[in-house]
C-alpha cells in the first residue's frame, strides 16, 4: 500500500506541469545589449533592449539604445520614436534629442506632432483638425481653404517662432 502511494504521488508530480517563472536581470541584459550595440551587432542590441522594455517600460535608457541601434540600421522613423519615448521618460537626458535630430535630418522630416505623424507644419495642421470633433478642426478647415500665398505665410510665421 505504501509502495503504491509512493508510485501514485511520483507518477501525479511527473505528470504536473511545474509552472516556472524568470526574473531577468534588468541591468545585465542592458549591459549585454550595450556591448552588442558597441561590436555593431544592431540586431542583437535591439532584442536585448526589447526584453528589458518588455520588464521596465518606464525606463528610459532602452529605449535610447534601441533607437540607435536603429538608427544605425538605417530606420530612422524607429529611431526617432524611441527617442521620443526616452524623452517622455526622463526630459533631462540630452543623447535622446541628439539621435531624434539627427534622424530627424536623415529622413527630412520635420517632427511637428509629438507622435512623428507629420513631416511638415501643413500636415500637423491638417492632422489636428481631422476629426469634427476636434477643438482645431473649425481652424484646420479656415486653412484648408486658403489661397497658396497665404497658407504659405502662415507656415513662414510657423517657422519663425
Amino acid at each position: 500500500m505504501k509502495r503504491q502511494l509512493t508510485l501514485l504521488l511520483w507518477t501525479l508530480l511527473a505528470l504536473t506541469p511545474l509552472k516556472s517563472e524568470a526574473q531577468i536581470n534588468t541591468e545585465r541584459m542592458m549591459n549585454i545589449g550595450r556591448n552588442a550595440l558597441y561590436f555593431d551587432d544592431y540586431v542583437l542590441s535591439i532584442q536585448y533592449f526589447n526584453m528589458v522594455i518588455s520588464a521596465k517600460p518606464y525606463l528610459h535608457e532602452p529605449y535610447f539604445y534601441r533607437g540607435l541601434a536603429k538608427f544605425y540600421l538605417d530606420d530612422y522613423q524607429g529611431a526617432r520614436e524611441d527617442c521620443s519615448k526616452a524623452i517622455e521618460r526622463n526630459p533631462f537626458f540630452p543623447n535622446s534629442y541628439q539621435v531624434r535630430g539627427l534622424s530627424l535630418i536623415n529622413t527630412g522630416a520635420e517632427d511637428r506632432l509629438h507622435d512623428c505623424r507629420a513631416r511638415n507644419e501643413i500636415e500637423a495642421i491638417l492632422w489636428h483638425g481631422y476629426s469634427k470633433k476636434s477643438d482645431a478642426y473649425e481652424s484646420a478647415l479656415k486653412f484648408y481653404k486658403l489661397p497658396k500665398s497665404d497658407r504659405d505665410a502662415v507656415v513662414k510665421f510657423l517657422r519663425a517662432i
